[in-house]
């Protein structure tokens, strides 16, 4: 099936700007295992998947699996150079909220949940990659605050899949806000000079907040006030990224949570990845090719040789016999050119 030049600039657009992404309420994905995750979490958030047709050759299982009303087949010259571009719903990424109603759902949860507050975060990557480590660690409430665009293609790329799950994200304007209403709940913020976070006892039957942001040398004068304990994840004067700072927090503050994830799942998800990389991989000739003259090992290219009971050094490199080459074929060229005009005087 064929896009008309209406449908090709609606799709061009929303890979491109964030504006027509959140106006028609889609995320955008542009590689093939951020398709597999989210066939796997729920087919039903896919609306289109627009793929080229050598895509489709190499991954008929999947297009198998998409009803033919949402695969359309098209050129990757059509699609900003990607051989398969999804479109899905807006599911997990909450519509916007005042500050005053996620204080009321955060106060309403009495099971101790914890949520993650991620402060400018402008890699799209990094961002995916704390949503994937919150994730993993059993956080299911995630607010920004100045961070890049969620709708952007790297940020499922990044997440793994993670922000197809059972993640919902919010997006806030100020944070000082949030927090002012949030006095009574147990604070901690990610800071290069705070206590050993290892260290610390986590709060029991009460929701709390775990505080990390892009700009962490910075964050002190952000979040001043308002944070009740700093901690650090490595030693001191040590400014890791977002998303290592959210992974190391998050295990040892909230460690075995009843809704973090079991051991189990956490080994079936790495093979599951493993799976899928192998899948990757180019199939390679199982029947061994007998290799040509040129290009077998020369003596040079191995040192340890031992020839005749010795052990073979690799010849020493004189740096100035290129040099000296060269100025031999200039002495010749002159000498030739000084026979040349002797014969035309005689």
């Amino acid at each position: 099936m064929k896009l008309g030049p209406k449908a090709l600039t609606h799709v061009t657009n929303c890979i491109k700007q964030a504006k027509y992404r959140l106006a028609n309420e889609l995320m955008v994905s542009v590689d093939t295992p951020t398709l597999k995750y989210c066939l796997q979490a729920d087919p039903q958030l896919i609306t289109h998947t627009f793929a080229s047709p050598k895509w489709c050759k190499q991954y008929g299982d999947l297009a198998t699996q998409l009803t033919d009303r949402d695969l359309l087949t098209q050129t990757s010259d059509y699609l900003c150079g990607h051989s398969v571009v999804t479109l899905t719903k807006l599911v997990h990424i909450m519509p916007p909220m005042s500050e005053e109603q996620l204080q009321e759902v955060v106060l309403a949860d009495k099971n101790g949940t914890v949520t993650l507050l991620l402060h400018a975060v402008q890699d799209p990557y990094t961002l995916g990659a704390c949503i994937q480590a919150a994730e993993w660690c059993g956080v299911r409430r995630i607010v920004c605050k100045d961070c890049t665009d969620l709708t952007h293609p790297a940020v499922a790329e990044g997440s793994a899949g993670a922000i197809y799950r059972n993640v919902s994200v919010h997006k806030i304007n100020s944070a000082r806000r949030l927090l002012e209403g949030l006095e009574t709940l147990p604070t901690f913020g990610v800071h290069p000079n705070g206590m050993d976070c290892w260290r610390q006892s986590k709060p029991k039957d009460t929701p709390y907040l775990v505080i990390v942001s892009g700009t962490q040398l910075n964050s002190t004068e952000e979040f001043e006030g308002a944070v009740d304990t700093w901690v650090s994840v490595l030693p001191r004067q040590q400014v890791p990224l977002p998303s290592v700072a959210t992974g190391v927090a998050l295990q040892a503050l909230v460690g075995e949570d009843e809704n973090s994830v079991d051991e189990q799942t956490v080994v079936q998800d790495f093979l599951d990845t493993q799976a899928l990389v192998e899948q990757e991989k180019p199939e390679e000739d199982t029947v061994p090719q007998k290799k040509k003259a040129w290009q077998l090992p020369r003596m040079d290219d191995c040192p340890n040789l031992v020839v005749g009971g010795r052990k073979r050094r690799p010849p020493k490199v004189n740096p100035f016999a290129k040099i000296r080459k060269v100025q031999a074929a200039r002495r010749m060229l002159q000498a030739i050119k000084r026979r040349k005009r002797s014969i035309r005087r005689q």
